[in-house]
């Protein structure tokens, strides 16, 4: 008789040809050795496929880490199509507020950028052009209400012309439009431009960072203890986008180590990644690329734990200059390999 499992998302019992291996840091971020931060016989192939589809896929693509990994020369296997991030041009450039994607060097500074197709209006009240991708395209009247001039200012428009030409005649827009060609002059004129980067963390992103958090602690213990009913909220959370976002999920620019507190700046390159008790609650915090990004994102994996208590206090360091994972015996003392210091 084949041996049984129980998925720690699902979770249902299930033989052990229908769980596949699942990474604690997903891919999308880097492979590291040793290949001990893995899990087998824990999360179950339709479990595995879903996190894959609805959740990993946006973090790699659709997230300030996932931009990030660029930097590290993880690229992605698709081409990423933001919704949850915003790339403009800074000011005081003459085409401040224009939108970007990135390219692989973008957050260096270095590259030319790639722009979106969009529609630059001119903002009489602020005295400068804001730009709407050619899908969100606001109707005249709502524009003219908020101090938009067509007339004194041109249209500018970024990427097919004669299409957006078209598609602002039938919105009523007046035919006074600026070609892309008469903003960049000269190849150069696209090199070095500042960018901004606006962010937005949503459920999925937040679902799939607490599948970091929830994996990990499966791996420092067990998986009967992850089980119990009081990961139950969080696991659902994780699995089925159910609960209360606010009670399970925050995120803040705080340093996970008290050295990096003191100092006022991020030290270790890579991904952080700690769990203990703060009374009756069990905290997760993680920080992703973690001295590039600098969010740290905070998970209760377990309110008022009423369950079984077990002592966790437990940290690793995923290395990507290296790809290495050291362990952190103590959260307040890093055990630094010399050659990766900074």
């Amino acid at each position: 008789m084949p041996s049984t499992y129980s998925c720690i998302y699902c979770p249902e019992n299930k033989i052990e040809a229908e769980f596949s291996k699942d990474h604690v840091i997903p891919k999308c971020f880097g492979t590291f050795e040793p290949d001990s931060m893995t899990l087998i016989n824990t999360v179950c192939s339709d479990c595995n496929q879903y996190f894959g589809n609805n959740l990993e896929l946006y973090l790699g693509r659709d997230s300030l880490e996932g931009v990030t990994r660029y930097n590290y020369e993880i690229f992605p296997s698709g081409k990423p199509r933001f919704r949850r991030l915003i790339f403009k041009i800074e000011r005081p450039n003459p085409l401040a507020g224009m939108l970007v994607s990135p390219k692989p060097q973008l957050l260096e500074g270095l590259p030319e950028i790639e722009l979106l197709e969009q529609v630059g209006f001119f903002n009489a009240i602020i005295g400068a052009y804001e730009y709407f991708l050619d899908t969100n395209i606001p109707e005249r009247g709502r524009l003219e209400k908020d101090g938009f001039n067509f007339i004194d200012h041109e249209i500018r428009l970024i990427g097919d012309y004669d299409k957006l030409r078209q598609v602002l005649a039938g919105m009523g827009y007046p035919n006074n439009y600026l070609r892309e060609e008469a903003l960049f002059k000269t190849p150069e004129d696209k090199k070095n431009i500042p960018v901004v980067i606006k962010s937005r963390i949503d459920r999925t992103i937040a679902r799939g960072m607490a599948k970091i958090a929830f994996n990990y602690l499966a791996r420092v213990t067990n998986n009967a203890f992850v089980l119990g009913a009081d990961f139950e909220r969080i696991r659902r959370f994780i699995r089925y986008d159910d609960g209360d976002f606010d009670e399970i999920f925050h995120a803040d620019n705080r340093p996970i180590f008290r050295k990096e507190i003191e100092l006022g700046k991020r030290i270790l390159d890579g991904h952080i990644i700690v769990i203990n008790w703060h009374g009756d609650d069990l905290i997760c915090s993680l920080a992703i690329f973690n001295r590039t990004v600098q969010i740290t994102y905070y998970f209760r994996l377990s309110i008022r734990h009423s369950g079984i208590w077990i002592p966790i206090s437990s940290g690793h360091w995923f290395d990507v200059a290296q790809n290495k994972i050291w362990p952190l015996y103590n959260i307040k003392k890093i055990i630094v390999p010399p050659q990766s210091r900074h």
